[in-house]
Formats: C-alpha cells, sequence, structure tokens
C-alpha cells in the first residue's frame, strides 16, 4: 500500500491549518483547582531467560502501572514499560510496551498478582522473529514498608522467534503518590491545605561518544572515532540537592545504526550562584547494538557538568563523563548537551495527606501533559531493500508510545520511540522528537482537532536500510477527545532515513490521554 503525493493536497491542507489555527484558547485562568492522589507503583526487577543452545541472557525490567485505573475494578492494573539485556552477550536488546494485570490481597500485606505483558523489540543478533513478546506471569508481593518485595514465576515467549523460556523473576514495587488536576467545580470549595512541591524537569539531549582504541564492535573491528546520540532526558528532585536521572537515547552518527542505551541511577547538585549550579550523576542501565561490543549490555555513566537557568520554564544543561561497559569491549569519554522544561509540581501535605482537595487559583495553576500508545506502520516504497540487499516489500508494525508537553495553545513539543513487533525486522527501534501543530479543537459529538506533526531521530536494528539512523517524518493527523481526556488518535504520513535507502508511507492509529498537574504559580 502506497500514498501518492496526490493523497494531500498540501496548499488547501496548509489553507485549512492556519484559519483553524486563528482562534487560539486563552491561557491558563486563574479559578481555583482541584488536586487528586492516586496510588500507583514503580515494577523493578531481573530475571535470567534461557536462549536456544543452552545460551542465558540477563533482562533487568522497569514498569510504571497504573493501580486502581477504574473503580468498578479495583484490583486491576494498567502499565507499561520494558525489559533490556544486562548479562550474557546480547547487548542491546530492548523490548518495550503495555501491560495488564490483576493484584489481590489475600492476608497482612501479602497480595497475588497475575497479568501479561505484550511488546516489541529485540536486537544483538537474538532470536525474536519479528520482535512481538508476549510475557505471562504470576507472582506474589509482601508489603514491606516503603519497598515491597516480589517474586514471580513467568514465560518470555517470541511468537515468530526461537525464544520460550520459563523464568524466575525477584524484584521489588515502589508505591507511588501522584497527582492530577483540572479545574475546580462549583460544588467543590476552597479549603486551607497545606501543600509542598516537587521540582522536576524534562526536554530534548544530545550526546555524543568519543571511543577509546581499544574499544571493539562485535566481530573486533575498531569504532568510529565519535557515535552522536539523541535522546529525552528527565530529572526528578528528592530534596535541595539530590535528584533522580532517567535518560534514553539512540545512535544518529557513527556507523551505529541501532545503538540505544536507557540508563538511570542517582544525581547531586550545588548551586554556586543565581540560577547556576555543579551537578554530578552515577548513571547505570543497559545498551548496545549498532555492532557497538557492550557484551551483555551492562553501562556505566559517571557525568558531571554545570547547568543554568535561563527562564522559569527552561534550563541548558552542559556535562561530560565517561561510559564503559564491564562486560564487553567499549570505553569512550562522553558529552552531553541537554534542555529541559522546568515545572514545580504541587504535593498535597499531611500525614497521610488527603486524597483530594481544592486549591486557591492565585498560587497554583494546571500544567498539561499528554501521553500516546498505539500501532505505526511502514509501508516501504518501491525500491527499498533490507541492508543485506534484498528488497523490503513486507510492511512492519510497531508498539509506539510517546509522551506531549503544550507550550503553546497551538504547539507541542512531543517525544515518541516505537519498536517492530512483526515484519521481518525485529530488532527494529527507533526514537523522535519534534513538534506537533493543531489547529483550534472543532466541536461536535466530542472536540476534534486536526495537526501537522514534524518529528526527527534516530532508529536502528532489524536490518533496515537507514544508514547513520538518522530519521525524519512528517504526519497529518486527527484527535478525538471521546471521554475525560482520552481520545482516538490517527495519522498519516511519510519517514524517510536521510543517510540510507529507507522510505515509507505510514498509517498510525491509537490512544492519548490528556491530563494536568497542579504547578505552583
Amino acid at each position: 500500500m502506497r500514498f501518492s503525493s496526490g493523497v494531500w493536497p498540501v496548499k488547501q491542507f496548509l489553507a485549512a491549518f492556519f484559519f483553524f489555527s486563528i482562534s487560539f484558547s486563552g491561557l491558563a485562568q486563574t479559578n481555583d483547582i482541584f488536586v487528586q492522589r492516586h496510588w500507583n507503583r514503580w515494577r523493578l526487577g531481573y530475571e535470567q531467560v534461557k536462549l536456544p543452545g543452552s545460551e542465558k541472557m540477563g533482562l533487568a525490567s522497569a514498569h510504571y502501572d497504573l493501580m486502581k485505573p477504574f473503580d468498578a475494578l479495583p484490583g486491576l492494573y494498567l502499565g507499561f514499560g520494558g525489559y533490556g539485556a544486562v548479562d550474557g552477550d546480547r547487548g542491546g536488546l530492548f523490548v518495550w510496551g503495555p501491560s495488564a494485570g490483576w493484584r489481590q490481597e489475600v492476608y497482612r500485606g501479602l497480595a497475588l498478582d497475575a497479568g501479561l505483558f505484550a511488546g516489541g523489540g529485540g536486537g544483538a543478533g537474538a532470536p525474536q522473529g519479528g520482535g512481538l513478546m508476549l510475557r505471562p506471569h504470576f507472582g506474589v508481593e509482601q508489603e514491606l514498608g516503603p519497598v515491597n518485595l516480589r517474586f514471580e514465576v513467568s514465560q518470555v515467549r517470541f511468537p515468530s522467534g526461537s525464544i520460550d523460556s520459563t523464568d524466575l523473576f525477584f524484584g521489588i514495587t515502589i508505591p507511588v503518590g501522584s497527582y492530577t488536576a483540572r479545574r475546580a467545580r462549583a460544588n467543590e470549595p476552597l479549603g486551607a491545605w497545606e501543600w509542598f512541591t516537587d521540582e522536576s524537569r524534562v526536554g530534548p539531549a544530545f550526546m555524543s561518544y568519543l571511543p577509546t582504541s581499544s574499544s571493539r564492535n562485535r566481530a573486533g573491528g575498531a569504532l568510529a572515532n565519535h557515535i552522536d546520540l539523541v535522546g529525552v532526558s528527565y530529572q526528578r528532585s528528592i530534596d535541595d540537592h539530590f535528584f533522580l536521572p532517567i535518560e534514553a537515547y539512540g545512535a544518529f552518527s557513527g556507523n551505529a545504526s541501532g545503538y540505544m542505551t536507557v540508563m538511570t541511577g542517582l544525581g547531586w547538585r550545588y548551586e554556586i550562584a543565581s540560577r547556576w549550579w555543579l551537578d554530578a550523576e552515577m548513571l547505570a542501565g543497559a545498551g548496545g547494538g549498532g555492532d557497538v561490543d557492550t557484551g551483555g549490555g551492562l553501562l556505566l555513566q559517571p557525568m558531571m557538568g554545570v547547568a543554568a537557568r535561563l527562564t522559569r520554564d527552561w534550563t541548558v544543561r552542559f556535562t561530560g563523563g565517561y561510559t564503559w561497559s564491564p562486560q564487553g569491549r567499549f570505553n569512550a569519554p562522553t558529552v552531553q548537551a541537554m534542555l529541559y522544561w522546568d515545572t514545580q509540581s504541587v504535593r498535597l501535605a499531611g500525614h497521610p495527606p488527603p486524597e483530594s482537595a481544592v486549591l486557591a487559583g492565585e498560587r497554583v495553576e494546571i500544567d498539561d501533559w499528554v501521553v500516546t500508545l498505539g500501532n505505526k506502520t511502514y509501508f516501504p516504497h518501491g525500491g527499498v531493500n533490507y541492508r543485506s540487499g534484498t528488497a523490503q516489500t513486507e510492511s512492519v508494525n510497531l508498539v509506539s508510545a510517546g509522551i506531549e508537553k503544550p507550550l503553546l495553545d497551538w504547539l507541542a513539543f512531543t517525544g515518541r520511540g516505537a519498536s517492530a513487533w512483526q515484519g521481518r525486522v525485529g530488532g527494529y527501534s527507533e526514537g523522535l522528537i519534534g513538534g506537533r501543530l493543531s489547529a483550534s479543537p472543532v466541536n461536535f459529538f466530542g472536540d476534534h482537532t486536526l495537526s501537522l506533526h514534524l518529528e526527527t531521530g534516530a532508529g536502528g536494528g532489524g536490518g533496515m536500510d537507514v544508514g547513520g539512523g538518522l530519521l525524519a517524518q512528517g504526519t497529518v493527523g486527527w484527535r478525538w477527545n471521546v471521554w475525560r481526556g482520552l481520545a482516538l488518535n490517527a495519522a498519516v504520513g511519510r519517514v524517510g532515513a536521510t543517510g540510507g535507502g529507507f522510505k515509507a508511507d505510514i498509517i498510525e492509529g491509537g490512544l492519548s490521554w490528556s491530563f494536568g498537574r497542579a504547578r505552583a504559580r
């Protein structure tokens, strides 16, 4: 299937787009804000998966679960997360996607938990087939204060590949309180509630490796003298000095397309002048792919640098450090540059804090966010080949997830990732950042919004001919808000690799959830 140029009447679309964009909605009003607490959790753990030939691979995992998303089903949880290789010889294997399960307490903090994960990914030459991974589990969880211990029996299975392993899983869960916000209704009176703020920041990031002469690819050859990566960085303050960093990157140069890393750890900062501070962090995580020899995939990365607050909302940060793989042959001095959107999120005070409260609009405003989940299908153009040189004629399906931060009524920053689960390119993944321009909503059985989405980023793996890994993508989309911020999405467009032969038409579909968080003015 292919879209000809006639499908997109460009002049007509642009005219309609700018016509609808003329009427912007107003800035956040100063009426009172209703804040509600939700108890969610992080699931973290490790398991060893058996591969054909008696090979073993260690997988580390992280999932974020929405607990009790529906009052009528109190045991249900919905989540999103992923798995990355950190032991064995498959560094660079990543799988991520949605999950669902049921948790039921049976005795004094002891709970039974059963669920299913379904995602896409692969990498490092593993026999993952098209990339679809299914992982049912059954386990027990024991509450132990702020951290719960967890034990599971799971089955990791790639239906179109040759991985089928029943495993033991050990991990922890960390309950966390999260808050959403909306404008207060007339029957929700203002109260004298105490609250405090958590500082967090998120934004696009650039990183460059300068591999040492001893670094090697998986075949033993030397690596390029630098590998450039693009990604997303997030920081969550713990107190005035310590913060939790989470970073994810993909390579777009250095002959390492398909290389990916996801890392977390602990950071420390110290203010040296007004709007300036030094910071340092120790990161650990999973990385590999792109023929880079990271062994089992475990990476360690100490970094140190300086950050400056440009405005109330924006911070720039520059760091330098070192990345090495204890199990592989990859070591590299590393430099980074980040641009962050800053926010002061409101959390209710008390022991325990109230489940909900109405706060004065003069002191608190709503900070809007959107998360998306869906499926993305590529239809390669005629003449597109795999890296092996054979024709790529089969369509590719990818699981896709992203986050949007509205900056103006008509403009949002976006970050999205996708991994193949069908189409003979298991192990292909991509990460894109960009902007979404939206027309004003049209009310007709719900809010309908048209948009233009322009993105660039890194992708590779699975034998896709993406050259160095740099991608550019444009789509025209439609969003229908059907219920309480939950919307249906659809889009069509095109994607191409700037340094490779891959070009494809796109069809996307999925869900998005728009929500607000309370932010200090």
